[in-house]
């Protein structure tokens, strides 16, 4: 500025100086001035939360068991590797108790895993069900990156075509993510599929209600096998036709509790036939959907290759998270 001033006249300069240094002028420079200020720590925010983190990476819906098809659209998950507490607790998994493995599968999800949406608060527990596993497969590979804990299982092709050729496909190969499915929904539920409301919305031909329904997600079946055990614990009888169908009706675990399970539980026995019929014969599609496969293509006949998982001399849930060391080695 001085610089400037030295080339207007002294009395010109004098009253520009003046001018600047006024009440109103000081003033208008001041509001200017808080309007540009920024806290630093926000001129280096992420804009898609934890993917920018070093120890993040973003893990795209559309690569999930679901396709994301049953998230908002906006929603943005994130995953890191698992550390020395998530990979200790993970050690002590019994894979014949389905709490313990339930237990060990969110404890990972909720240290490694961030789910979030401009629109709304969301944790680890709005991650669908279905999608748990492969996410638990990813973190996996990231934790051990140059392929430590070789997850090993043995895929046969038994197609016709293949038997017939000669000597059928078999070979044992290191289980990827990719190789993952995990749901197969059938096409005549996804004609239901709404895209704006994320969901599936049947119309009933005699009372012309539309029935609503979903995928569980990981914080309404933990609730609804807590409440399962707590009847259980309290030798109370159990109304396994609500809790057949309950993971479907209900989209959000936020709030949920037993006495809101059972507030629902009690609704449900005002259905009428057709609501019963309907969403049984939803439920019962629905778990045909699930399944748990390694799926690949024959290199010999090119037709799908499909093998239940943790099968025996397959890898185990615990060898995911795990890597194999003889008494050898620690010596």
């Amino acid at each position: 500025m001085a610089g400037e001033l030295s080339k207007v006249p002294g009395e010109q300069a004098e009253k520009i100086l003046k001018a600047k240094e006024s009440p109103e002028a000081l003033a208008q420079e001041k509001a200017l001035t808080e309007q540009v200020v920024v806290p630093v720590n926000q001129l280096f925010a992420s804009e898609i939360h934890g993917a920018n983190d070093i120890n993040w990476k973003a893990l795209p819906v559309e690569v999930l068991p679901t396709r994301g098809l049953f998230y908002p659209t906006d929603v943005e998950i994130t995953i890191k590797s698992a550390q020395n507490e998530e990979i200790r607790q993970w050690s002590t998994i019994d894979e014949t108790d389905f709490v313990s493995v339930d237990k060990c599968l969110n404890f990972v999800l909720e240290r490694c895993v961030r789910v979030n949406s401009p629109k709304g608060r969301m944790s680890w527990r709005d991650i669908k069900e279905v999608d748990r596993f492969y996410i638990i497969f990813k973190i996996s590979e990231l934790t051990f990156p140059n392929g430590e804990n070789k997850l090993m299982i043995n895929m046969r092709c038994n197609s016709e075509a293949c038997m017939t050729a000669g000597e059928p496909y078999s070979e044992k190969l290191r289980m990827t993510s990719s190789m993952l499915q995990i749901i197969d929904i059938d096409e005549s539920l996804m004609k239901f599929y709404d895209p704006d409301k994320r969901l599936f919305v049947v119309r009933s031909k005699t009372t012309g209600k539309e029935i609503e329904f979903t995928l569980p997600t990981v914080g309404v079946s933990s609730k609804i096998k807590s409440n399962i055990n707590t009847k259980r614990q309290k030798e109370e009888p159990i109304d396994w036709a609500f809790y057949k169908v309950s993971p479907y009706v209900i989209s959000d675990w936020k709030g949920l509790d037993d006495d809101a399970i059972e507030a629902m539980r009690i609704k449900s026995l005002g259905w009428n036939r057709d609501m019963i019929l309907h969403m049984s014969a939803i439920a019962d599609k629905m778990e045909k959907a699930v399944k748990l496969n390694a799926k690949m293509t024959c290199p010999k006949c090119n037709e799908t290759i499909n093998r239940a998982l943790f099968f025996r001399g397959d890898f185990s849930i615990k060898d995911i998270l795990s890597i194999p060391i003889g008494l050898d080695d620690l010596v």
